[in-house]
């Protein structure tokens, strides 16, 4: 695929570009008259009259800067038409029409071969793979929006053969698979509305109106009745990508828009994420987020809450003396800054702000260009204005989901600027709703993200990130696995996954009930289980040649000792099988593939009580064979896994009628706890004499047992103190024991390699109890004193591991007490200290340079 931007290296390029330009414009004019003329932009309602009011942004700075930096992007990305190709095949395919869109959306003529030629490349993929890119969910939103702004700019007309209406209808029209108040059916709705709504009906046919109509306001009663105006997802990422569908769907109906004015619910949503903004612009790291690294840029939060903030102006206030609009104007501007103002280059040398990956950026970045939003210079004046009515900006708040379900505990502090400078930040997720998507069931009440001044200490390990001892929390250890803790190469391992995580099943179930994961509290106490005809495998290997899983003798067990099992034969003939179902075999290309091998089960739905098979079993290996066929993967993180385990694997077990609920393999998974408590704390005496300014605690009731309570609470220093103290305390029940956990503590994964100093000495203080010192060669400085406050001695353990597809080498402290009979409670404290500043622009040091 050839791109018609300048070479820098010839003398003559900028006379060689004016010549080119005046060239193209001539070209597509002349094939957009050939091929049969303008066609006018399609009528649609606009809530505020904003969405594609202008080609995106109000603001021309704005405007600019998302361009310049989507088409850095793309420029240093496609290279050739075998690079668009490249990505196509590996899953990216609506990335190429969300450039395309960009490109119409600035208009540019000089753009036109160009735009032509992705939208040819996307055609040649669908022809080559119909079935998997018409089920893309992503696609629909950038194809509408491409297709209204080539019209609109003459470079394609109505009757033009690269819009095919075959492969458009496959795209646009609406999949019934996809429902509830989630990312993928929300973002599916808002490609079906856009298309719907900008494209000639005489491409989509005669019926589309009708049937594309019903969809659309299906997936809105979702959200709307069904999630009472709420998101069931439970990861940043996600929930802006679902938010952002949500702002399309709002946009082009004004009765929508009127409803989502009203709404007291959505507009505590919106607050919800607000709140966890942190003085320096970026949201903690929860569930299947971000990559590790609060400087992946996963989505455009400032556009979402920008809208809020414009939306509910003059309709609602918040208590104090901070209003409730200047807070979400206060958080848009400060993602917005964040996103915008990092020194972050490319070799050519141009400014691309927090924009790392040329592929993961893009749809953010198209989502932003979409969704026009106040000025950018407006937000800022009300961003200062709030900062200057409540200066000492310190508080602790726990933010709430719907139905009122305790969601996110913070507490903050800020020196009055609206910088983030000088702030203290914790976030500790707490959502105890075991039916979100992309939640992590066994992370319940890590603490996701902590920032001192601008150097963020703990943060979310991202997508893969699945394991108790990767997430900053109460870490309970058993006597003996149930499962590995890592994929051995060619080496049959076990594994045992109780049943109780999976969905409650109740027979006569509706299918919308199964597609929001709204259940009632019947539904939620039922103490059965259902496998509906199939069981899946999710394999995720990042590396070369073609990795194969096999799965042998699955199985319903009533313990370790296996006095009860039911076995789970696949079904006679399934692909792979053999051994008469009882082992099945799956193959899949490594790369960056995410497989998803479905295992058919002989006896078709298969239902169950957790109480006579409280665990699910298996016998698995993963072996890797060279096949120069396969996509070559990147190079995988250092020391992923161990020294035998093929590159980046991970292995997830998901059994249920709507497949909401991951089961990580490697892991040890214990039941989701179901009784959470939260709340700022307005006493502070407890907290000795330090000056604390904000605390809160939480308490988990059932946390590994049901007679087991776990409780955290947060103490935040003033500023120049630099402070946080954790203290946890584990009421201990008899079922610890019998259930066979040994030991329990918490485990701190501090951030590394985000904030480097040029400094040669990069040590990490780390104090410990009794009175050890040890010290870890690392990025930073940064003290940690763990004390374990009980009768018996604890366990430090430091180690600087990396872990499964983290961009961190993180230095982990683990405190570890046994459980016993006699010591029922035991308590834990953890201060953790910023000693030394870095530098202005540090946080930065490590990704000055992207090299794509």
């Amino acid at each position: 695929m050839r791109h018609w931007r300048p070479r820098r290296a010839h003398p003559h390029s900028r006379i060689l570009w004016v010549f080119l330009s005046l060239f193209n414009i001539f070209i597509c004019y002349a094939a957009t008259v050939a091929l049969g003329g303008e066609v006018s932009a399609h009528a649609y309602d606009r809530c505020n009259s904003s969405l594609m009011a202008t080609a995106g942004f109000n603001d021309s700075a704005a405007q600019q800067f998302v361009f310049q930096t989507a088409l850095e992007l793309l420029y240093t990305s496609f290279a050739s038409s075998e690079a668009a190709a490249s990505l196509v095949r590996r899953g990216y395919a609506h990335n190429v029409l969300e450039y395309a869109a960009m490109l119409a959306m600035r208009g540019n003529a000089s753009d036109c071969p160009f735009f032509r030629e992705l939208l040819r490349e996307y055609g040649t993929a669908f022809a080559r793979n119909p079935k998997a890119l018409a089920s893309d969910f992503f696609a629909a939103l950038p194809l509408a929006a491409a297709i209204h702004y080539g019209l609109e700019n003459s470079w394609i007309t109505v009757s033009d053969p690269g819009l095919d209406p075959a492969v458009i209808r496959a795209v646009c029209k609406p999949d019934w698979t996809l429902r509830g108040a989630q990312n993928q059916a929300m973002i599916k709705a808002a490609g079906t509305a856009l298309c719907l709504a900008s494209i000639p009906s005489q491409i989509l046919g005669g019926s589309a109106t009708t049937t594309y109509a019903a969809y659309i306001e299906a997936v809105w009663d979702d959200f709307a009745v069904r999630a009472q105006g709420d998101t069931t997802e439970n990861a940043p990422q996600y929930n802006v990508i679902f938010l952002s569908g949500l702002w399309v769907l709002v946009n082009l109906n004004q009765t929508r828009c009127d409803w989502l004015q009203k709404s007291a619910n959505a507009f505590n949503m919106f607050m919800d994420f607000a709140n966890q903004v942190s003085p320096l612009g970026i949201l903690p790291s929860y569930g299947d987020d971000g990559l590790g690294t609060p400087l992946v840029f996963a989505g455009d939060w400032a556009s979402v809450l920008a809208l809020a903030a414009k939306l509910y102006a003059g309709h609602v206030t918040g208590s104090g003396d901070m209003t409730a609009v200047s807070l979400l104007e206060a958080a848009a501007y400060r993602v917005w800054q964040f996103q915008t103002s990092g020194p972050l280059t490319t070799k050519a040398g141009n400014s691309v702000g927090v924009f790392l990956h040329p592929v993961r950026s893009t749809q953010p970045l198209f989502h932003m260009a979409l969704l026009a939003h106040p000025t950018w210079a407006d937000l800022r004046a009300g961003a200062t204005a709030a900062v200057g009515a409540n200066s000492a900006a310190t508080r602790a708040i726990v933010t709430a989901r719907v139905p009122q379900t305790p969601d996110k505990v913070i507490v903050t502090a800020t020196d009055g600027s609206d910088a983030g400078n000088q702030s203290l930040f914790a976030c500790a997720s707490v959502y105890s709703s075991p039916f979100a998507y992309h939640a992590h069931a066994q992370q319940l009440g890590t603490m996701a993200m902590l920032s001192m001044n601008d150097a963020v200490l703990l943060y979310g390990l991202g997508y893969n990130n699945r394991l108790q001892n990767q997430s900053n929390t109460m870490v309970l250890v058993p006597r003996q696995q149930l499962s590995m803790p890592s994929v051995m190469n060619g080496i049959w391992q076990s594994a045992m996954l109780p049943t109780e995580n999976l969905e409650p099943y109740v027979a006569g179930m509706s299918f919308e009930t199964l597609a929001t994961g709204l259940l009632s509290l019947q539904q939620t106490a039922s103490l059965l289980r259902n496998f509906n005809r199939t069981v899946t495998f999710r394999v995720q290997y990042r590396g070369p040649g073609t990795g194969k899983l096999t799965v042998r003798n699955l199985r319903l067990v009533s313990g370790a000792g296996e006095e009860r099992a039911a076995p789970l034969l696949a079904s006679t003939g399934m692909r792979g099988a053999s051994d008469n179902g009882a082992e099945v075999a799956f193959e899949n290309c490594g790369g960056d593939a995410v497989a998803f091998n479905t295992y058919a089960l002989r006896n078709g739905s298969v239902t169950f009580s957790v109480t006579e098979y409280p665990y699910v079993a298996f016998d698995w290996k993963f072996e890797v064979f060279p096949n120069t066929a396969c996509e070559p993967g990147k190079p995988p993180p250092a020391g992923a896994g161990s020294i035998t385990a093929p590159s980046y694997t991970l292995l997830i077990f998901r059994a249920s009628p709507s497949s909401l609920f991951d089961i990580n393999v490697l892991t040890d998974p214990m039941p989701r706890p179901r009784d959470v408590e939260a709340a700022p704390m307005t006493s502070l005496g407890e907290a000795g004499s330090s000056p604390w300014q904000a605390a809160a605690r939480y308490r988990i009731r059932g946390y590994g047992t049901a007679d087991t309570i776990w409780t955290r609470e947060l103490f935040l220093s003033a500023i120049a103190e630099r402070t946080l103290l954790v203290r946890d305390t584990v009421e201990c029940g008899d079922a610890l024991l019998q259930r066979g956990y040994a030991s329990i503590g918490p485990v701190w994964n501090f951030l590394g390699t985000a904030y480097q100093l040029n400094s040669s000495d990069r040590t990490v203080y780390i104090r410990g109890f009794p009175n050890a010192v040890t010290k870890v060669a690392h990025d930073d400085r940064l003290v940690a004193e763990v004390r374990v406050r009980s009768n018996t001695t604890a366990q430090l353990q430091v180690s600087n591991t990396q872990l499964l597809w983290a961009n961190v080498r993180p230095v982990v402290v683990r405190a570890q007490a046994p459980i016993t009979s006699s010591q029922k409670t035991l308590r834990f404290e953890t201060t953790i200290r910023l000693v030394s500043e870095s530098p202005a622009g540090a946080l930065w040091h490590k990704y000055q340079t992207l090299d794509f």
